[in-house]
């Protein structure tokens, strides 16, 4: 059978100790196809797809064997290149992370071998196909740098390195730059605008903390760190609030005890104002779009539906292939990834991620709707960009066992951007969720009068 190795991981970034593992595959498995699996996730780690790519170009990986992958562990973006039957797959990790998930021979709930199975001891006509079971194999860890041996380790010690520590790590890690000033000097800058971009809380020094300008925050991690600033604002003036009162009252309390009813009776009126006013403010939060943009599922009136359309959340463009358009961007701190995929000539299926999650209910404490007028500002610009004959997604009607209104709510919404937009809405019942299905009018066949 022909073999198949992958070695799995995030790669960010991709250096010295992925190359001798890439070397320690083709030297233990001279006949297999060999892949580096990649993901392209920032949710919670810095370096995006493209760039770890040419790092790893840097280090000596062919372009062609450095792939991007949904998930690592399955990688089907690869394998599907293969026939399932006639081809033996192989995970090849590190030694450093035999103890990390997922690990070889494991046991089923039915008693039955997981499918990832340890190569150690086997024959290679033991192995079976991929269709059947993946096989580890674990291979030495070197070190590099001062004594580094992993990707957070350059993460974490960047930031606090100096311009000679940095060239000195940069070479280390790719030879190549040894022979071009020039392209040590461009790496280095890389690391400089990924890395601090990373230091989102405690690892962003004071002074860059008090630099950012939150009124025109540059960048996602700027604009997360924006959001959680107006957050813990709003929760300290809360509790300024609290503790401001709470000494009257303890005061007014003392008071009545000693007879006097003057102070907690003034004190019941003030808290009757304050009450009144916080009831119309939810009266207002709950009726109408705030400044937010944030607008009630359950709202049957045009003007809020067509308001959600003007205040969506910031995103940018961040991927543009000729099969595969991704946009990233912060709503309220959580990162909203919106994935345009061509399944077929023309046609589209849209896919969006809230803090790596489907979902968009539950803890999301009132974004829904700016969430979905983010994506179809999105679908906007997807749209007016590569004129999709048909685009497809699905919405919940249930979600965490609670009916949701927000289906119908899309409904109307999506009826709206498509006439706006030269497409025809249809919208299809399947069990548990509903699918919208546009598709552009010019493109339908008509029959002839």
């Amino acid at each position: 059978m022909k073999q198949l190795v992958i070695i799995p991981g995030g790669f960010h970034p991709f250096h010295k100790g992925h190359k001798s593992l890439y070397d320690a595959a083709k030297k233990s498995f001279p006949q297999a196809d060999i892949y580096i699996a990649a993901t392209a996730d920032t949710s919670t780690r810095p370096f995006p797809f493209d760039l770890k790519k040419k790092l790893a170009q840097l280090g000596g990986i062919p372009s062609e064997r450095f792939i991007e992958v949904k998930s690592p562990f399955q990688p089907r973006e690869i394998t599907q290149h293969y026939d399932p039957e006639n081809t033996t797959l192989i995970y090849v990790r590190s030694e450093k992370d035999r103890d990390t998930s997922p690990q070889p021979d494991q046991t089923k709930k039915n008693g039955e071998p997981s499918y990832l199975q340890s190569i150690h001891g086997r024959k290679k006509s033991e192995l079976q196909p991929l269709s059947s079971h993946g096989y580890m194999a674990y291979l030495p860890t070197i070190t590099f740098g001062s004594d580094m041996s992993s990707s957070t380790e350059i993460r974490n010690s960047w930031p606090e390195y100096n311009e000679q520590q940095k060239s000195q790590l940069i070479q280390n890690l790719y030879p190549a730059t040894t022979k071009s000033d020039q392209l040590e000097k461009k790496v280095i800058q890389l690391f400089d605008q990924v890395l601090s971009s990373e230091q989102l809380s405690e690892k962003w020094s004071k002074k860059y903390k008090d630099s950012i300008n939150c009124s025109n925050p540059k960048g996602f991690s700027q604009r997360a760190h924006c959001q959680g600033k107006k957050k813990k604002q709003n929760e300290d003036a809360n509790g300024s609030v609290i503790e401001a009162l709470k000494p009257v009252l303890e005061n007014a309390v003392n008071e009545l005890k000693n007879g006097n009813k003057e102070n907690i009776t003034e004190f019941l009126n003030q808290w009757e104002q304050i009450s009144e006013i916080v009831d119309k403010a939810k009266q207002i939060a709950n009726s109408s779009s705030d400044s937010s943009g944030y607008i009630s599922e359950e709202s049957n009136d045009p003007e809020i539906v067509k308001e959600v359309f003007d205040k969506p959340g910031e995103i940018d463009r961040t991927r543009d292939e000729e099969s595969w358009v991704r946009y990233d961007g912060f709503i309220e701190g959580d990162q909203i990834t919106i994935e345009f995929k061509e399944i077929r000539e023309g046609d589209w299926k849209i896919e969006f991620l809230v803090g790596g999650r489907m979902d968009t209910r539950g803890d999301k404490g009132g974004q829904e709707m700016k969430i979905f007028a983010t994506v179809i500002k999105a679908i906007r610009e997807f749209v007016a960009d590569r004129k999709p004959t048909m685009i497809a997604f699905t919405a919940a009607k249930e979600e965490f066992g609670a009916e949701t209104g927000r289906a119908r709510l899309y409904d109307r919404m999506v009826t709206r951007f498509a006439s706006s937009a030269g497409y025809l809405s249809q919208v299809r019942d399947d069990d548990d969720r509903k699918i919208f299905v546009l598709r552009r009018i010019d493109s339908i066949d008509r029959p002839e009068n």
